[in-house]
């Protein structure tokens, strides 16, 4: 008779569909684990400087207060990488169509990112909608590109 394997397995997390062992409670697993992000971030990263959403909250003679614009956080190298298609809707401006894209940003355990930050390039200007910070050796965010068009 075959042993059956307890699930969740020791040692391992589970969202109901599969089962991800737990790097961050063996200490040599999470060294190699992040030191594989490294490799990555060594080969497909690129250096971003994330700027948040709000400033320094500034009194306005009204009583009420505006935000000015943020200072950028510190310059960190990222991942990349596209997921599914790009997304095109109707638009007043752009030459008629809005062009949009689906992106995982991937950094270190530590990244210093928050929802609605926002960064550009050549390419884009990109929305953070999401940050996943539960793997314990890296930080994942979704971003949205806004894709620039030439006029």
């Amino acid at each position: 008779m075959a042993e059956t394997l307890p699930f969740p397995m020791p040692n391992t997390l589970s969202d109901g569909n599969f089962v991800i062992p737990n790097l961050t409670i063996n200490p040599s697993l999470l060294r190699a684990a992040r030191s594989g992000l490294e490799v990555l971030l060594k080969f497909k990263g690129v250096q971003v400087v994330l700027i948040p959403a709000k400033g320094v909250q500034v009194r306005k003679p009204s009583g009420g207060h505006d935000f000015e614009r943020a200072d950028g956080r510190d310059p960190q190298y990222l991942a990349l990488s596209k997921i599914g298609s790009d997304i095109v809707q109707d638009s007043t401006n752009d030459q008629g169509k809005a062009r949009m894209r689906q992106y995982i940003l991937t950094g270190r355990w530590d990244m210093d990112i928050e929802i609605n930050d926002t960064f550009s390039d050549d390419i884009a200007d990109y929305l953070v909608e999401t940050v996943d910070r539960t793997m314990g050796w890296k930080t994942s965010a979704e971003v949205l590109a806004y894709i620039k068009v030439e006029p």
